[in-house]
């Protein structure tokens, strides 16, 4: 009882955050369109497709970014792996078990752990459940309730900047990583503000235009090293 107690101090680092501006491109709509328009759709239409053009450009850099001039994507800060399959086309669902435990438990608890993966991939784990096996990895999500899609029991993100499948085939494609298994609220994206949209009605004077566009402030990063893993097709 009297022992003298061990020391363990945190090791805590710093991971800096910037702000990257990400923009829609201008977008030039005619006066005579503007004056035309009466029931509010074009403005609703610019809204929407401005945010969209945005939202695309953005998931592209906190997917892919490189760090140089752009924010830190997930498959650049992601550097461990949770193993790579034996099969340099295809994927078996005891390895994906096998990936999924290489996470420590603590993180598979958390309500953000998951699954992300093109839109491809989920359709070729999918067909995995139609052999003869009779245990199925994949469970439908309720759209009304609000549940997503699950496998093993955890929610699936889809991410289409992430890599395809082979289209011809439908198989994983050799060398890639097509999966990322982890806990998704240590990897952190940081948003200034609201997204904006301007409007310049003097930047196209001469053909009698307005200028539309939209643009955001943000920037992403890893925070924990350990909470998210790839899965490398061999």
């Amino acid at each position: 009882q009297a022992a003298q107690r061990t020391v363990s101090d945190l090791t805590i680092g710093n991971i800096l955050f910037g702000d990257w501006l990400i923009d829609s491109n201008i977008v030039k709509v005619s006066k005579s369109l503007i004056q035309d328009e009466r029931v509010g759709l074009l403005q609703s239409i610019l809204v929407e497709e401005l945010g969209t053009r945005i939202g695309r450009k953005a998931n592209a850099m906190w997917t892919n970014g490189t760090g140089t001039n752009e924010g830190y994507g997930l498959t650049t800060s992601v550097t461990v792996s949770a193993g790579t399959s034996a099969s340099a086309t295809a994927l078996t669902k005891s390895e994906l078990v096998k990936f999924t435990n290489s996470i420590d438990y603590a993180y598979q608890q958390s309500p953000n752990f998951g699954y992300m993966m093109h839109q491809s991939m989920l359709a070729y784990l999918r067909t995995l459940d139609f052999s003869t096996d009779t245990t199925h990895i994949f469970v439908p999500g309720n759209l009304a309730q609000g549940e997503p899609d699950r496998l093993l029991g955890k929610p699936i993100y889809i991410n289409n900047d992430l890599p395809a499948v082979t289209g011809a085939t439908g198989l994983p494609v050799t060398a890639t990583k097509h999966i990322y298994i982890g806990d998704f609220s240590k990897f952190v994206i940081r948003q200034i503000r609201d997204v904006s949209i301007d409007r310049n009605d003097y930047l196209y004077w001469d053909s009698l235009s307005v200028g539309f566009l939209g643009f955001m402030r943000t920037d992403s990063r890893l925070i924990n090293a350990n909470a998210i893993k790839s899965v490398l097709q061999a």
